[in-house]
């Protein structure tokens, strides 16, 4: 249904100043997840909230930033985005720039759980919309019956801003149409994008490829070393999406990550996995009466896809016993380091699709083992993602990768994408 949102009133005055007015009209490409109150639960009155584009634009306007001075870099956010406190006042600033969005369309798809309690969502990426499996009731602690997602929707977007800062804005625009989204699980795929006037700039992956170098800040830290996630000195990669439904182009994108995460899982189906993860576990703990190690030192490179990353072994007799977790130093509070791999598709101009994968420039921390909920240890440097040149990532009876491959480079061949020229 089409419903009207009335205009927000400004927060700030433009009196005074020139101001440009951005207008764009944005189609969904693929189903939105979430981005409601509730976890996983869209607004189903209000699908397409101004504070959710607003902070999606602000992390964005980030990406592109330079770092050596968080002070500078806080002010500048407050000036354009707003902010509650500012260096030079304890009281908040208002933000320059205002969104108001109007004629939303959107329908909705209610997805139940079969007769064994699962939910069934066999038309899309299962590895992306997993969490739904286990919410529970926050009430009863049972199983939520439903979720709803929304699989369709188009609105308007109207931005007003000083006019100095209109570059600014519309490069965050660019950024968040696409590499971001509505909702949740937007770093792998859900809520994806698509603006007719915006795609008319990109005709292939390269030239996606060059606008990201152009976003990028310059004098950045090295890959991977940047304290806050950046586009500068990031990776960016991509393939030919074939056909022309975006869900199911996005459906066998994902699958190619899911193979991946879970050991070529359409490939095999009963064993211990090859990834070196595992193996660190059973040495930090020292237990694998059951499991000899494949390998001979703890290595954990599936954290570099971010964290936490959670652990179960499926037959306890002789191996470590319990639920393990890996999570950044601190974990006993700081349980999560957003994972700084984008993927989604982007539906280029004409009808055509591309399969990207976007790697932000952000620093791996340091690594603390826990087991059931508990500390258990902490991860060696050694044993940490950085240090691949000295390991493997996969090892086992029937499955062996070479020494010293990149956890990224190795993503990146299990997609099928080939990187951006320079």
């Amino acid at each position: 249904m089409s419903r009207k949102h009335p205009p927000i009133p400004a927060p700030n005055s433009f009196a005074g100043e020139k101001k440009s007015v951005l207008p764009y009209r944005i189609q969904l490409l693929t189903p939105v997840m979430g981005g409601g109150v509730k976890s996983f639960c869209p607004d189903e009155t209000n699908p397409i909230r101004t504070p959710s584009v607003k902070g999606q634009l602000r992390f964005w306007w980030r990406t592109m930033q330079q770092v050596n001075s968080p002070e500078e870099l806080m002010q500048r956010e407050a000036a354009i985005w707003g902010g509650a406190v500012t260096l030079d006042s304890n009281e908040g600033k208002a933000s320059s720039v205002i969104l108001n969005i109007t004629e939303v369309d959107s329908v909705n798809k209610r997805l139940e759980r079969d007769e064994k309690g699962m939910m069934d969502y066999k038309n899309f990426p299962g590895y992306v919309l997993f969490p739904l499996q286990g919410q529970k009731d926050k009430n009863s602690s049972t199983l939520i019956p439903s979720f709803t997602l929304i699989t369709s929707c188009s609105f308007s977007l109207e931005i007003r801003c000083p006019q100095e800062m209109q570059k600014e804005v519309e490069m965050s625009v660019k950024l968040w149409l696409l590499f971001g989204g509505i909702g949740a699980r937007t770093t792998r795929g859900c809520g994806s994008l698509y603006c007719e006037e915006v795609m008319k700039e990109f005709s292939d992956g390269e030239a996606i490829g060059q606008f990201v170098e152009k976003c990028s800040s310059v004098n950045s830290p090295a890959f991977g070393q940047s304290p806050v996630p950046l586009l500068a000195q990031g990776r960016f990669a991509f393939s030919p999406g074939y056909g022309s439904d975006p869900v199911k182009i996005w459906k066998e994108y994902l699958e190619k990550y899911k193979n991946f995460r879970q050991d070529d899982a359409k490939e095999k189906k009963f064993g211990r996995t090859s990834w070196a993860d595992a193996d660190g576990i059973r040495l930090l703990t020292k237990k694998y009466d059951k499991h000899l190690p494949h390998f001979e030192k703890p290595y954990f490179p599936r954290a570099a896809y971010g964290l936490p990353v959670l652990y179960k072994f499926k037959d306890n007799k002789g191996d470590p016993e319990g639920t393990f977790e890996v999570r950044p130093v601190g974990g006993k509070t700081r349980t999560r380091w957003p994972s700084p791999v984008i993927l989604k598709i982007i539906r280029l101009s004409g009808d055509n699709y591309i399969n990207v994968c976007l790697l932000l420039n952000s620093t791996i921390p340091d690594l603390e083992l826990f087991q059931n909920q508990s500390l258990h240890s902490a991860i060696p440097q050694d044993a940490h993602p950085r240090n691949w040149c000295n390991h493997r990532l996969q090892k086992g009876a029937k499955k062996e990768r070479e020494r010293g491959e990149n956890p990224y480079d190795a993503l990146f061949k299990a997609l099928g994408v080939k990187e951006a020229k320079s």
